[in-house]
């Protein structure tokens, strides 16, 4: 597992892994998730659309026409993966 997670955390940007770890806290919208990250990590918001667009098209998060923002199989396998072998180095590595 640990060689996967490596593996993730090297596919994924920084950007990618906060959508992936914050669509699992059930914003309305896309544009709700995207404006809490922009504030509480300063990222720019069109930065935060083209990388929800990268995931969605990746077939990881799901959204839009009136959807919740959420994971699919395989992004909960990605995220549950990153957790799991080091959650608090998983959480230092995103927020810094």
């Amino acid at each position: 597992m640990k060689l996967l997670r490596k593996i993730f955390l090297r596919a994924f940007n920084r950007n990618q892994i906060l959508i992936l770890q914050q669509a699992t806290n059930g914003f309305v919208s896309m544009n709700a998730l995207i404006e809490f990250l922009s504030w509480k990590f300063g990222v720019p918001k069109s930065t935060l659309k083209l990388n929800s667009r990268i995931l969605r098209d990746l077939h990881l998060i799901e959204f839009g026409k009136g959807q919740k923002v959420c994971l699919t199989q395989i992004g909960k396998f990605i995220v549950n993966t990153l957790q799991m072998c080091d959650n608090s180095f998983f959480f230092r590595k995103v927020i810094k």
